[in-house]
């Protein structure tokens, strides 16, 4: 069960002078009588830095076709009203069900026709409520496909194409269309990214090479438009990659304008089906650490300009059936993420903001452990408050001494701080994440949460708290 409250106090003061403090918490319970005490210290006039973008830059989904439905856009669009996002990633762009390529032979010579109407669609949709593609180039089309495997229910091919030329063409064909239809100022402002893991055998049928010949490829048809439009890769699982896409890209002096990769906190990173036995890992800064690394990697380039590094999918569980995703323990650890990557990656693109994900197929019930922030019928889960949360901070970030808070202000002087515990399970042997976590898990009280503000101005208070956990 998960209790979303709202609490408010007047605290008198002296003078006229009228703040406000919310005090937001994430699986924290607070003992009435706890003789012990978390406390939380800052200074209202001691500015740390203004708040990270990284929190908000970017946020996943399934795949493109899903967006032309009326239920997701419907979604998409309350996020962005509640908690809004800068780009959004799904697969899936050139793939059959988007109806863009199709081949025709005509004695012995094929013959590429294109259609990007379901693209414009999906695009003018999502530039109506302020967010741009962060542009994933996949899957191969069929007719382009250089062998008959496929990946998922909804069947994309993961294959490198048949001819080269013809992806070259139909990659400059599409980012012509659309700096026509949008405007070359517009399309500047969007990441173009190459493929969807292609270090996993799953998602790529071909080598690493043929990976690097898609890469440069792309960045050829790309840069043919616009020097400045930006392409980045290698876009792997589980951090792979970075040195030899970084080597063969300056080796042979192909363009890059960003590094993009994936984690996840469970040992098995790949699960189509959801029905592999999924354990969170046990530490809980083993994504951050993890971010931290590739940037590490990233700055020992020494690079005469600065290179961006963006996690194109992240989340606790890689598995779309991982009944984790649905918890409030959840919820605490997207904050645990977001607060210790400070600053290393500039997006964290939270895999997914919908349960409208079909790579296992259409979910038959309404909590069944998807990605999403939103169930399939829209409504909240746990990890939904984390960001919704995050978007009532303030710009300026006060120095505080507690790691797993932040404590804010806006221009208006009014203070908000955001607290979380994350507590990670132990596993009774034989036990995995949809085993445990299909159990009612009470949490111990914590200790009591105290909250020193200094140099704070005289003044009347009100003070607001929201709470999301067990209740």
């Amino acid at each position: 069960m998960v209790n979303n409250c709202r609490e408010q106090f007047m605290v008198k003061g002296i003078g006229s002078l009228r703040i406000l403090f919310v005090v937001i918490i994430i699986l924290a319970a607070i003992a009435a009588n706890g003789k012990e005490y978390r406390k939380i210290s800052a200074d209202f006039n001691s500015v740390r830095n203004l708040k990270s973008e990284t929190y908000f830059k970017c946020i996943g989904a399934g795949r493109a076709a899903e967006g032309l439905r009326a239920d997701w856009q419907e979604q998409l669009r309350m996020i962005q009203t509640e908690c809004p996002f800068e780009y959004i990633r799904f697969h899936g762009l050139f793939h059959d069900d988007m109806g863009v390529c199709k081949v025709i032979e005509t004695k012995g010579k094929r013959k590429l026709l294109l259609n990007f109407q379901y693209i414009d669609v999906l695009f003018d949709f999502l530039l109506s409520v302020n967010i741009r593609p962060f542009v994933e180039l996949s899957f191969m089309p069929s007719d382009m496909s250089s062998n008959d495997k496929t990946l998922f229910w909804w069947k994309a091919h993961p294959t490198p194409p048949l001819h080269y030329e013809e992806w070259e063409y139909l990659v400059h064909e599409f980012v012509k269309h659309i700096t026509e239809r949008y405007g070359v100022d517009e399309i500047r402002k969007w990441y173009f990214e190459v493929w969807n893991e292609p270090n996993h055998p799953s998602f790529f049928t071909g080598t690493q090479d043929d990976y690097f010949k898609i890469y440069a490829t792309s960045v050829k048809a790309i840069k043919q438009v616009d020097e400045k439009y930006r392409v980045g890769g290698p876009a792997t699982a589980g951090n792979s990659w970075i040195n030899d896409f970084w080597d063969k890209c300056l080796s042979s002096d192909i363009p890059f304008d960003f590094v993009s990769t994936h984690t996840y906190a469970v040992g098995r990173v790949f699960d189509e089906f959801g029905t592999k036995r999924n354990t969170l890992l046990p530490e809980p800064l083993i994504i951050p650490e993890r971010v931290k690394n590739v940037r590490k990697t990233i700055d020992s380039y020494k690079l005469d300009k600065p290179v961006e590094l963006h996690y194109t999918e992240w989340n606790s569980s890689s598995s779309p059936k991982d009944l984790v995703h649905d918890t409030y323990l959840n919820a605490a650890y997207v904050l645990n993420v977001l607060r210790h990557v400070d600053g290393a990656a500039q997006s964290m693109s939270y895999w997914t903001f919908t349960d409208i994900f079909e790579k296992a197929g259409p979910p038959f019930s309404p909590l069944h452990g998807g990605f999403g922030l939103l169930t399939l019928q829209g409504y909240r889960k746990p990890s939904f408050y984390s960001f919704s949360y995050l978007s009532q901070l303030g710009k300026y970030e006060l120095v505080s001494s507690d790691k797993d808070s932040w404590v804010c202000k806006n221009e208006a002087g009014e203070v908000q701080i955001l607290a979380y515990d994350l507590t990670l399970p132990v596993f009774p042997k034989g036990e995995h994440n949809n085993s445990l976590f299909a159990k009612e898990r009470i949490p111990e009280n914590k200790d009591s949460l105290k909250i020193e503000l200094e140099n704070i101005p005289n003044g009347e208070y009100r003070l607001e708290v929201y709470r999301t956990l067990y209740g």
